[in-house]
């Protein structure tokens, strides 16, 4: 509450530039924006809600900008006076153009210590393509020449890195101590002795947790937070186990009528094991479970009919369930290859742990909140400094340092190697690198001007050096200029990570749907998506079904299906299929239908989309034809069929419109495509630029409907005519 105080002060302070001489608050709408940056889509919108109604009467309007926003939504940006935005989306969308930047008078920062997290390298790419901006001589006079940055976070040792990143002058450093929390936070870290594995740690860690929740709730409501879905259900079963023990009944209910309406309120719920769970008092709660099953947790919690809620970590970045007992039930999660040990658990980000912690204590009920750290024995001082404030802030960009130089070159705010040096000196990297530059793999050097020599030289020139070498910018013969390319262009307008474009940009002349699915299921922007044990019999059903176009296709028995789907690549690859198919599985939970339409409607905006009109960056012609070709099957009487990956064609059967004996016409807008009809040729390769036409008659005489094989095509859109009347599929 404080920190949005402190916020809204200074939106205040912005908007006190539109008073008038007379005192008339002369407004005019998005000539002078400010910008409210937080990790969390929940918190976005949240501030959009509260600042709506508290700034609206004044005539001032609040947007969000986050993947829920559409063109409806970005189209309105403009005539904001307020942009609450996730750093990413925000970074996105300016990497497309910065037609509003120029408006920007003050930034809002909140839990500036994201820098520190993967997700970190967008919040600081963004804060300084809005520094470098506003230095430009064409910037002056506007809002941007004079921004004003404003940055909250949680206790940190290195506070005067952040001040000197964001320009802060000495006295703009403000440090506030525990004293000021309306609701006092007492920490408790608990070690326990390791396991062989993780999962039978947090095993362990069942038989401790009721005691926890007896010893430091004082009967009040109790937020669990668990590593995964199945822990939060586990959990929550255990709790209700062991107040069966006791016999006098559950402790978590405390009357009557609360047992009453936690009975009418289970009734009305799809989990049987959560039915279980509600009549003792303790429910549940994660991504997978049916929404209508998750209000009715959440409405309970608030109501304070539920005692303990039992939830992942996402819980903590989403809805607002504050609760006078936080415990973090073990402190690594399941995050897959990207995990630096080889069990593929890691330890919770920083910022995680925090907003997790930070659920502790509610200002309208308690005086003080509790929050219990449960953790091996050799990771409580770890925890013990970072909910004290010890862990340093570092920087992530130079783990994206192609992706954020390669969105500069493109905006056209590098270009030429000097400018990129002094874009990276507008970094958080450039300030920690100068303090310690071990920490980032880099030599001490004497002075500033010796660091922005090696800067250049070994970090600037052999980034852009990468990105020319694979066609994303090009770097002039004078080793200096540089310019953006297509590819690149694409890149950074699209949002890509630099491995994911170089395996598309190296993928075969020919490739067709099952390539470009393959290379998007193991693409690094979706690595976090892992493969659960309980998914594993429903994706493998879907794979076999006989409606899949794409099936999964074992590499060592060519011909036969994948048996096992066995990493998360084969998940999103068959969940993609499923969002493609015209007969989806019915059996999928809430959380893979939602990932199924959400990746699906992304490749199918792909295909849309053309990639680009260069023809030569367009390695996908055959995916292309395939999804053109399906996407009006319905109404044009069309099947398509696809020939395996490898011979580099496509199938398609026109359906429907062969029984009326017509001539049907298939054109290509830009060359590169062969036909075959009836075992023989009947289309060439057109000269570039130009377009390839095929002509034929059905057969009268035949009962199957034409069946054409394409190869290598771009741009393609098939034209049927039939009795004189042209349909565009």
């Amino acid at each position: 509450m404080c920190k949005t105080v402190l916020m809204e002060l200074a939106i205040l302070r912005l908007l006190s530039a539109n008073i008038a001489p007379n005192g008339a608050f002369a407004h005019k709408p998005g000539h002078l924006k400010a910008i409210y940056l937080a990790p969390a889509r929940a918190l976005v919108q949240e501030k959009v809600r509260d600042w709506g109604e508290r700034f609206g009467p004044l005539g001032v309007t609040c947007r969000e900008l986050t993947g829920d926003t559409g063109h409806e939504g970005m189209d309105s940006l403009d005539t904001a006076d307020i942009i609450a935005a996730t750093p990413e989306k925000l970074d996105a969308v300016t990497r497309g153009g910065m037609r509003f930047f120029s408006d920007i008078g003050l930034v809002l920062i909140d839990e500036v210590h994201l820098l520190s997290e993967s997700r970190g390298a967008s919040l600081e790419a963004v804060i300084a393509r809005i520094k470098v901006v506003s230095r430009l001589p064409e910037m002056r006079g506007q809002p941007i020449s004079s921004v004003r940055f404003v940055a909250v976070s949680a206790t940190i040792p290195n506070l005067q890195d952040l001040a000197e990143w964001l320009a802060v002058p000495p006295q703009g450093i403000k440090c506030f101590g525990e004293e000021m929390r309306p609701v006092k936070l007492r920490t408790v870290v608990r070690g326990y002795n390791p396991t062989k594995t993780d999962f039978l740690f947090e095993r362990r860690l069942n038989d401790h947790i009721s005691q926890v929740v007896a010893d430091f709730s004082s009967g009040r409501p109790s937020l669990v937070f668990c590593s995964s879905r199945r822990g939060t259900s586990d959990t929550a079963l255990q709790l209700v186990k062991d107040a069966g023990r006791s016999g006098r009944g559950s402790p978590y209910v405390r009357d009557a009528q609360q047992a009453a309406r936690l009975a009418a309120a289970a009734g009305g719920l799809r989990d049987t094991s959560l039915r279980e769970c509600l009549a003792a008092g303790v429910g549940y709660h994660h991504a997978a479970m049916e929404p209508a099953d998750r209000e009715v947790v959440e409405r309970l919690f608030i109501a304070q009919d539920l005692q303990v809620l039992c939830t992942t970590s996402t819980l903590a970045m989403g809805v607002n369930l504050p609760a006078r007992l936080v415990v973090l039930k073990g402190t690594r999660r399941y995050i897959g290859s990207e995990a630096e040990h080889s069990s593929g658990y890691q330890e919770y980000e920083r910022s995680t742990c925090l907003q997790m912690v930070g659920r502790a204590g509610r200002p309208q009920y308690d005086t003080e909140g509790v929050a219990v750290i449960m953790t091996e024995r050799q990771n409580v001082r770890r925890y013990e400094q970072l909910v004290g404030g010890s862990e340093l802030v570092e920087s992530t960009l130079k783990q994206v340092l192609s992706e954020a130089l390669c969105a500069e070159i493109t905006l056209r705010t590098i270009s030429d190697v000097s400018q990129a040096v002094e874009w990276l000196r507008s970094t958080y990297l450039y300030v920690r690198a100068k303090r310690s530059p071990d920490t980032y793999g880099m030599p001490r050097q004497p002075n500033g001007e010796a660091l922005d020599r090696w800067l250049r030289d070994k970090l600037v020139l052999s980034t852009v050096q990468e990105l020319a070498k694979h066609g994303m910018v090009r770097l002039h013969d004078d080793g200096f200029s540089l310019e953006p390319l297509p590819p690149g262009q694409i890149m950074a307008e699209r949002y890509i990570r630099f491995k994911t474009m170089v395996s598309l940009g190296g993928a075969p002349s020919g490739a067709a749907m099952p390539d470009l699915l393959k290379i998007v299921a193991g693409s690094a922007e979706l690595s976090s998506i892992k493969l659960r044990r309980s998914e594993k019999k429903i994706l493998n059903e879907s794979n076999k079904a006989g409606g899949t176009r794409h099936p999964l296709i074992n590499p060592e028995k060519p011909g036969k299906l994948l048996e096992r789907v066995a990493t998360g690549a084969d998940k999103i690859y068959v969940l993609i299929n499923e969002g493609l198919s015209d007969t989806p599985s019915d059996k999928l939970d809430f959380s893979l239908r939602q990932f199924k339409m959400a990746a699906a409607a992304a490749v199918k905006q792909q295909l849309e989309d053309n990639w680009s009109n260069s023809r030569q960056h367009n390695v996908f012609p055959l995916a292309q034809i395939d999804y053109i070709m399906r996407r009006k099957r319905a109404q044009q009487g069309l099947t398509v069929t696809q020939a395996p990956a490898a011979s580099g064609r496509l199938t398609c059967r026109v359906v429907g419109v062969a029984e009326q004996t017509g001539k049907y016409h298939l054109r290509c807008n830009t060359g590169l495509l062969k036909g075959t009809y009836g075992g023989g040729e009947v289309l060439r390769p057109a000269p570039a630029e130009s377009a390839a036409e095929l002509n034929f008659a059905a057969d009268a005489d035949s009962s199957e409907a034409p069946l054409v094989t394409l190869t290598a095509a771009v741009n393609a859109e098939l034209l049927v005519t039939a009795g004189g009347k042209r349909r565009r599929t």
